[in-house]
C-alpha cells in the first residue's frame, strides 16, 4: 500500500518533467531495412530515477525500446531503430514511457506522443543487370545502337577519352569494369567510371493486379529495385506507365525527385478500380517495353509482343536476374 501510494505521488511530478516529446524520423524507410528513429525530450527538470521510452508501430511490431537511467533537464535526443515489415502507410507510435521505480511491484505508464503516419516504401533486391540487359529485346535496327555506351554489355574496349573515374564496385557493375591493378593495390574491387551515357530507351509497364497475389508483393519490389538501379546506374531513358486507381504516365525520369514520386506511388497502391495512363501503347518504331505480369486484360495485351519482356512473377525460376530471397538488400 505505501509503495503504491509512493508511485501515485510520483506520477504527476513525472509527467510535469516529461511535458514535450516528439518522434522524429529522417527520409523515407524501406521495407526490411533498419531505418534511423530520433526521440526528442525537454525534461523541465532533472529525472533520476530510471525508466523505459517505448515505440510501437501499427503493425504490432515493437520499433525500439529504450532504457534510460534519469534525464537532465533541458532539450535531448535518444536514438534508436525501426524496422518496417510492410509498405503503406504505417503508423509509427504512440510514443510510451514507462516506469516500475522504486520497488518494481506495479508499473506507471504515460504517453509521451502520440503516433505519426510514414510512408514506407517497397523492399527492394539485387538485380543483376548483365542478364536483364541482355533478355530485353532491343529491335535489330537499332541494337547495335542500344548497346554503345553500354556499362555492362560492351563488347569492344572503352576508348580512352570516355575515361571519366575511378569508383568502388557497386551491386551489379559488370565485372568487364574491374580495374584490376588499381584493385589489388587498395585491397578492395574498383570499376572504371564513364562519361557517355547509354542511349538505351525502354518503357516499364506494370498492372499489380495482373500479378496473382501471392507474387504480387515480390513483383512491386521489383519494379521498385529496378527504378533505384536503372537511376542510379544511368542505364538511359525510362517511360513509365502505371495502371492503378490514380494511374501514373512519365516520358522519362529526369531525376531523383520523379524516382521518389513513382517509389511512392508503389507504397501507396491497393487493389481496386484499375486505369491505365492515357497513352496505352508505344509506336511501331518506339522503344521496347517491360511489362511485369501474366493476368493481362484482353484489352491491355502489350501491342508488340516481339519487342515486349514479360516477366511472369508465379514462375521465378524464370527470372534469373533477380533474387527475391535478397530482398531488403540494396539494388
Amino acid at each position: 500500500m505505501a509503495c503504491l501510494l509512493g508511485l501515485n505521488l510520483l506520477l504527476p511530478l513525472w509527467r510535469s518533467r516529461l511535458s514535450f516529446s516528439t518522434i522524429r524520423v529522417a527520409g523515407t524507410p524501406v521495407v526490411g531495412i533498419r531505418h534511423p528513429v530520433e526521440i526528442f525530450l525537454h525534461p523541465e527538470k532533472t529525472i533520476k530515477y530510471p525508466f523505459q521510452i517505448r515505440l510501437d508501430d501499427s503493425l504490432g511490431n515493437q520499433a525500439t525500446l529504450w532504457h534510460v537511467n534519469g534525464l537532465p533537464p533541458g532539450p535531448g535526443y535518444i536514438h534508436g531503430f525501426w524496422n518496417p515489415t510492410k509498405r503503406g502507410w504505417v503508423a509509427l507510435g504512440p510514443l510510451e514511457a514507462l516506469s516500475r521505480y522504486p520497488f518494481g511491484l506495479a508499473r506507471a505508464t504515460m504517453c509521451l506522443a502520440q503516433g505519426a503516419f510514414v510512408l514506407v516504401h517497397p523492399a527492394t533486391a539485387l538485380i543483376q543487370w548483365d542478364s536483364l540487359l541482355k533478355a530485353i529485346p532491343w529491335s535489330s535496327k537499332n541494337r547495335r545502337q542500344q548497346m554503345v555506351g553500354s556499362r555492362v554489355a560492351r563488347p569492344r574496349p572503352f576508348a580512352q577519352e570516355e575515361f571519366h573515374a575511378m569508383r568502388n564496385f557497386r551491386p551489379g557493375d559488370s565485372p568487364r569494369l574491374v580495374h584490376w591493378r588499381t584493385s589489388a593495390r587498395k585491397g578492395l574491387l574498383i570499376v572504371r567510371e564513364f562519361e557517355d551515357p547509354p542511349n538505351r530507351e525502354l518503357v516499364l509497364e506494370f498492372d499489380p493486379l495482373e500479378t496473382p497475389e501471392p507474387y504480387r508483393e515480390s513483383a512491386i519490389s521489383f519494379v521498385a529495385s529496378f527504378l533505384h538501379g536503372w537511376f542510379q546506374q544511368g542505364h538511359g531513358r525510362l517511360g513509365i506507365r502505371l495502371c492503378g486507381n490514380s494511374p501514373l504516365g512519365l516520358a522519362g525520369i529526369p531525376d531523383l525527385g520523379t524516382v521518389n514520386l513513382v517509389l511512392d506511388w508503389l507504397a501507396e497502391w491497393t487493389p481496386g478500380q484499375q486505369l491505365w495512363p492515357t497513352i496505352q501503347s508505344h509506336e511501331t518504331e518506339g522503344p521496347p517495353v517491360l511489362r511485369i505480369g501474366t493476368n493481362f486484360d484482353p484489352a491491355f495485351v502489350p501491342s508488340n509482343q516481339a519487342e515486349t519482356l514479360i516477366l511472369d512473377f508465379s514462375r521465378p525460376e524464370t527470372i534469373g536476374f533477380w533474387n527475391m530471397e535478397s530482398v531488403g538488400s540494396s539494388s
